[in-house]
Protein backbone atom coordinates (compact mmCIF):
# COMPACT_ATOMS: atom_id res chain seq x y z
CA UNK A 1 0.00 0.00 0.00
CA UNK A 2 1.54 3.13 -1.17
CA UNK A 3 2.20 5.85 1.29
CA UNK A 4 1.69 9.53 0.22
CA UNK A 5 2.87 12.11 2.06
CA UNK A 6 2.79 15.74 1.72
CA UNK A 7 5.86 17.43 2.55
CA UNK A 8 6.15 21.34 2.94
CA UNK A 9 8.56 23.61 3.81
CA UNK A 10 7.94 26.35 6.97
CA UNK A 11 9.40 30.24 7.15
CA UNK A 12 12.85 28.29 8.55
CA UNK A 13 13.40 26.70 5.49
CA UNK A 14 12.10 22.86 7.83
CA UNK A 15 10.19 20.27 6.33
CA UNK A 16 6.69 19.81 8.11
CA UNK A 17 4.14 16.97 7.39
CA UNK A 18 1.17 18.81 5.87
CA UNK A 19 -0.64 15.52 5.30
CA UNK A 20 -0.60 12.46 4.25
CA UNK A 21 -2.51 9.53 2.98
CA UNK A 22 -2.38 5.84 1.70
CA UNK A 23 -3.05 4.55 -1.96
CA UNK A 24 -4.64 1.31 -3.49
CA UNK A 25 -3.39 2.14 -6.42
CA UNK A 26 -1.29 4.20 -8.13
CA UNK A 27 -3.57 5.45 -11.48
CA UNK A 28 -4.42 8.75 -12.20
CA UNK A 29 -8.16 8.35 -10.66
CA UNK A 30 -6.69 7.53 -7.34
CA UNK A 31 -4.00 10.05 -7.15
CA UNK A 32 -6.88 12.89 -8.55
CA UNK A 33 -8.94 11.49 -5.36
CA UNK A 34 -5.89 11.75 -2.94
CA UNK A 35 -4.82 15.37 -3.99
CA UNK A 36 -8.50 16.60 -4.17
CA UNK A 37 -9.21 14.70 -0.49
CA UNK A 38 -6.21 16.64 0.22
CA UNK A 39 -6.66 20.32 -0.81
CA UNK A 40 -9.86 19.99 1.17
CA UNK A 41 -8.32 19.86 4.27
CA UNK A 42 -6.15 22.35 3.26
CA UNK A 43 -9.41 24.82 3.12
CA UNK A 44 -8.98 25.08 -0.50
CA UNK A 45 -5.69 26.38 -0.80
CA UNK A 46 -3.88 24.90 -3.45
CA UNK A 47 0.38 24.72 -3.29
CA UNK A 48 2.09 27.08 -5.16
CA UNK A 49 4.65 24.52 -6.28
CA UNK A 50 4.44 21.16 -5.88
CA UNK A 51 7.68 18.27 -6.72
CA UNK A 52 6.98 14.95 -7.43
CA UNK A 53 8.61 11.99 -8.59
CA UNK A 54 8.50 11.15 -12.06
CA UNK A 55 5.31 9.01 -12.29
CA UNK A 56 2.73 10.05 -14.92
CA UNK A 57 -0.35 9.24 -14.01
CA UNK A 58 0.66 11.82 -10.36
CA UNK A 59 2.30 14.07 -13.71
CA UNK A 60 -2.16 13.96 -14.91
CA UNK A 61 -3.68 14.13 -11.57
CA UNK A 62 -1.26 17.51 -10.57
CA UNK A 63 -2.51 18.85 -13.79
CA UNK A 64 -6.26 18.49 -13.07
CA UNK A 65 -6.41 19.05 -9.40
CA UNK A 66 -3.65 21.99 -9.14
CA UNK A 67 -3.69 23.94 -12.37
CA UNK A 68 -2.01 26.77 -11.48
CA UNK A 69 0.86 25.06 -9.31
CA UNK A 70 4.63 25.20 -10.74
CA UNK A 71 5.03 21.17 -10.64
CA UNK A 72 8.25 19.73 -10.35
CA UNK A 73 9.97 16.60 -10.89
CA UNK A 74 12.03 15.81 -8.14
CA UNK A 75 15.59 16.22 -8.75
CA UNK A 76 16.44 13.82 -5.95
CA UNK A 77 14.44 11.11 -7.59
CA UNK A 78 16.12 11.59 -10.66
CA UNK A 79 19.77 11.82 -9.59
CA UNK A 80 18.73 8.72 -8.07
CA UNK A 81 18.38 6.96 -11.03
CA UNK A 82 21.67 7.25 -12.89
CA UNK A 83 22.92 4.29 -12.04
CA UNK A 84 20.32 2.46 -13.32
CA UNK A 85 19.92 4.42 -16.54
CA UNK A 86 23.80 4.86 -17.36
CA UNK A 87 25.55 2.20 -15.69
CA UNK A 88 25.78 -0.06 -18.83
CA UNK A 89 28.19 2.38 -20.64
CA UNK A 90 31.80 1.96 -20.84
CA UNK A 91 32.71 5.62 -19.39
CA UNK A 92 29.73 5.58 -16.64
CA UNK A 93 31.80 6.71 -13.85
CA UNK A 94 32.66 9.79 -16.01
CA UNK A 95 29.52 10.43 -17.21
CA UNK A 96 28.29 10.31 -13.72
CA UNK A 97 30.48 12.69 -12.81
CA UNK A 98 29.70 15.09 -15.54
CA UNK A 99 26.04 14.73 -15.13
CA UNK A 100 26.37 16.02 -11.24
CA UNK A 101 28.65 18.88 -12.55
CA UNK A 102 26.19 20.18 -15.06
CA UNK A 103 23.34 19.57 -12.27
CA UNK A 104 24.56 21.20 -9.21
CA UNK A 105 27.24 23.67 -11.24
CA UNK A 106 25.06 25.31 -13.31
CA UNK A 107 25.10 28.64 -12.55
CA UNK A 108 22.51 30.11 -15.19
CA UNK A 109 20.15 28.79 -17.52
CA UNK A 110 22.34 29.09 -20.89
CA UNK A 111 24.91 27.50 -18.70
CA UNK A 112 23.01 24.63 -18.05
CA UNK A 113 22.23 24.53 -21.65
CA UNK A 114 25.91 24.63 -23.03
CA UNK A 115 27.00 22.60 -20.21
CA UNK A 116 24.22 19.63 -20.90
CA UNK A 117 24.99 20.09 -24.93
CA UNK A 118 28.83 19.71 -24.04
CA UNK A 119 28.12 16.18 -21.92
CA UNK A 120 26.03 14.56 -24.86
CA UNK A 121 28.40 15.17 -27.07
CA UNK A 122 31.45 14.58 -25.39
CA UNK A 123 30.11 10.63 -24.34
CA UNK A 124 28.07 10.25 -27.34
CA UNK A 125 24.78 10.24 -25.85
CA UNK A 126 22.34 11.71 -28.02
CA UNK A 127 20.54 8.59 -28.57
CA UNK A 128 20.27 7.37 -25.06
CA UNK A 129 16.07 7.74 -24.31
CA UNK A 130 16.49 8.78 -21.17
CA UNK A 131 18.32 11.56 -20.96
CA UNK A 132 16.34 12.57 -24.26
CA UNK A 133 13.16 13.15 -22.39
CA UNK A 134 14.98 14.73 -19.22
CA UNK A 135 15.93 17.30 -21.73
CA UNK A 136 12.98 17.25 -23.54
CA UNK A 137 11.11 17.46 -20.30
CA UNK A 138 13.29 19.48 -18.23
CA UNK A 139 10.71 22.49 -17.42
CA UNK A 140 9.37 19.31 -15.11
CA UNK A 141 12.62 18.54 -13.99
CA UNK A 142 13.89 22.51 -13.92
CA UNK A 143 17.40 20.57 -13.68
CA UNK A 144 19.26 23.60 -14.38
CA UNK A 145 17.64 25.80 -11.62
CA UNK A 146 15.73 23.60 -9.37
CA UNK A 147 17.72 24.04 -6.55
CA UNK A 148 15.93 27.36 -5.86
CA UNK A 149 12.16 27.34 -4.39
CA UNK A 150 9.93 27.42 -7.85
CA UNK A 151 11.85 30.37 -9.30
CA UNK A 152 11.30 32.83 -5.90
CA UNK A 153 15.07 33.51 -5.18
CA UNK A 154 15.94 33.93 -8.36
CA UNK A 155 13.09 36.30 -9.20
CA UNK A 156 14.33 38.33 -5.79
CA UNK A 157 17.98 38.30 -6.68
CA UNK A 158 19.10 35.60 -4.34
CA UNK A 159 21.37 33.38 -4.69
CA UNK A 160 21.36 29.44 -5.22
CA UNK A 161 21.28 26.95 -2.25
CA UNK A 162 24.58 25.00 -3.16
CA UNK A 163 25.03 21.41 -3.79
CA UNK A 164 25.90 20.26 -0.55
CA UNK A 165 23.12 22.39 1.01
CA UNK A 166 20.38 21.08 -1.14
CA UNK A 167 21.90 17.50 -0.68
CA UNK A 168 21.79 17.63 2.59
CA UNK A 169 18.23 18.79 2.67
CA UNK A 170 17.24 16.45 0.46
CA UNK A 171 18.43 13.81 2.21
CA UNK A 172 16.89 15.03 5.83
CA UNK A 173 13.79 14.95 4.11
CA UNK A 174 14.28 11.47 2.68
CA UNK A 175 15.51 10.06 5.76
CA UNK A 176 12.72 11.70 8.11
CA UNK A 177 9.83 10.38 4.76
CA UNK A 178 11.77 7.08 5.45
CA UNK A 179 11.12 6.75 9.46
CA UNK A 180 8.22 8.17 9.30
CA UNK A 181 6.64 6.05 7.06
CA UNK A 182 8.09 3.04 8.92
CA UNK A 183 6.93 4.73 12.22
CA UNK A 184 3.19 4.35 10.57
CA UNK A 185 3.48 1.07 9.24
CA UNK A 186 4.55 -0.23 12.74
CA UNK A 187 1.26 1.13 14.05
CA UNK A 188 -1.03 0.00 11.79
CA UNK A 189 1.18 -3.40 11.56
CA UNK A 190 1.51 -4.26 15.35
Amino acid sequence: MPFAPFVGVNHHDQSILLGCGFLSFEDTDAFVWLFKSWLCCMSYRPPVGIVTDQCRAMKIAVEVVFPNARHRWCLWHIMKKIPRKLQGYHQYKEMKRGMKTVVYESTSVDDFLSSWANLINMFDLSTNNWLSTLFEERHLEKLELQRDKFGEREKRGESHMTKDMSSKHEKKVMTWLINLNLLIKGIIYS
